[in-house]
């Protein structure tokens, strides 16, 4: 009943408290018909209830909208898979905007493996001794392993 009148909140307290163990996929079914309405931001906190938080990751990256996608993935994500989909908006902007998008969101750890990934060692290892000491030694491998 509640589900037909998209009524979803009182839908989900409902499964909760009746049948807790079908919450998961409760929130993922109501996140999968709320992304098909194009009600991203409900989706989002659905996908993340449902432990699907890749999802509401790619639900924007699909749509373009990759600001929420970095936004999403930076608070339920680890690192790597945040600078990995900084590295692709940033090749979808091209290199000139992509490394600026990239610092305005503080995400240097990502503008050092582009620039290393490009082949543009000298400006990797300067960004990396400006603002991310720790990655100097991923430069120095790609770097050999391009040698």
């Amino acid at each position: 009943m509640y589900k037909k009148c998209a009524q979803y909140d009182n839908m989900i307290r409902l499964v909760a408290k009746y049948r807790s163990n079908l919450l998961k996929e409760t929130h993922l079914s109501v996140a999968q018909k709320l992304h098909k309405d194009a009600n991203y931001k409900t989706a989002e906190q659905h996908y993340i209830s449902a432990g699907a938080w890749r999802a509401a990751v790619e639900m924007y990256r699909t749509q373009g909208m990759w600001e929420e996608a970095v936004r999403c993935s930076k608070l339920y994500g680890k690192d790597e898979f945040t600078c990995e989909l900084a590295k692709k908006w940033a090749e979808s902007l091209g290199p000139e905007q992509g490394m600026k998008m990239m610092l305005k969101m503080n995400l240097v750890d990502a503008v050092v493996e582009y620039l290393s990934d490009k082949v543009e060692f000298d400006e990797a290892f300067k960004m990396a001794n400006l603002h991310a000491k720790h990655k100097i030694r991923d430069v120095h491998l790609k770097y050999a392993f391009k040698l």
